[in-house]
């Protein structure tokens, strides 16, 4: 039923199709709360709500889902805390709760689904420190937390995630030093860490990254010089944006591009 006109509320007796393996009403127009009896469906493995209207708070009945590995519910109205009963649902592969207004805290339980592979929370309100707990998430592939309030240190337990390709955290207010262990993750394609108040120099194993194609930096209070590996081997043969701006950073030696590799943006670096 996704990508039609639908419009208007979803039924409270929809909780009746007790039965129901995948509820897909993605894309419509459909407004008002999502009805607590979603959470009768304890068979539900694939929720998509995505790219409605649909406002107020998500029910924590959604908590009862057991089975459900995919919960997508951005481009919506909802707003208030994450419901820390999503926190239990061990089976969750993929949730995506972005682009719109929860705030709060990330419930420290969400360091149970250890099955995920993608966490899309950006662009909402969210405030406080990344929990700790983020880092027992071995399988995570994603981890997406930018356009927030987010604030004080990038916990090192970060560094456990080896399987990361997607790491954003921009657009909040981090401050204090990039971890080390941040630089070692050499499953990284894509790290974005602009536009914080992150303070630290960039470490020699920055060159360790051998996956990496696009580095963003902007906007932080970085200084000193940015690591290359004098004998170009494959290791940033990838990259192919290098941004950073309004900082003290200079490259340690002039970069040969058809030699170490294709970058394609290079902003406001000195050699």
């Amino acid at each position: 039923m996704s990508y039609n006109n639908l419009s208007g509320h979803i039924p409270p007796n929809i909780g009746n199709l007790i039965k129901l393996n995948t509820l897909y009403l993605n894309n419509n127009q459909l407004s008002g709360l999502i009805p607590k009896e979603v959470g009768n469906f304890k068979s539900l493995v694939n929720l998509l709500l995505s790219y409605n209207n649909l406002s107020r708070l998500i029910p924590p009945n959604i908590g009862n889902l057991i089975k459900l590995n995919t919960l997508y519910l951005p481009f919506n109205q909802l707003f208030g805390l994450i419901s820390k009963e999503i926190g239990n649902l061990k089976s969750l592969v993929d949730i995506e709760l972005s682009h719109y207004n929860l705030s709060g805290l990330i419930p420290l339980n969400f360091g149970n689904l250890i099955n995920l592979n993608t966490l899309y929370f950006n662009s909402n309100q969210l405030s406080s420190l990344i929990p700790k707990e983020i880092g027992n998430l071995k399988s995570l592939v994603d981890l997406e937390l930018s356009y927030n309030n987010l604030s004080d240190l990038i916990p090192p337990n970060i560094g456990n995630l080896i399987k990361l390709n997607t790491l954003y955290l921009g657009k909040n207010q981090l401050s204090g030093l990039i971890p080390k262990e941040i630089w070692n993750l050499k499953s990284h394609v894509d790290l974005e860490l602009g536009e914080n108040q992150l303070n630290s120099s960039i470490p020699a194993s920055f060159a360790n990254l051998s996956n990496l194609e696009i580095l963003f930096l902007r906007d932080n209070q970085l200084s000193g010089s940015i690591p290359q590996d004098p004998q170009c081997r494959p290791t940033m043969k990838n990259i192919s944006k290098l941004l950073s701006s309004t900082q003290r950073l200079h490259l340690s030696k002039p970069l040969h591009m058809t030699t170490c590799g294709e970058l394609l943006a290079l902003d406001n670096f000195t050699a």
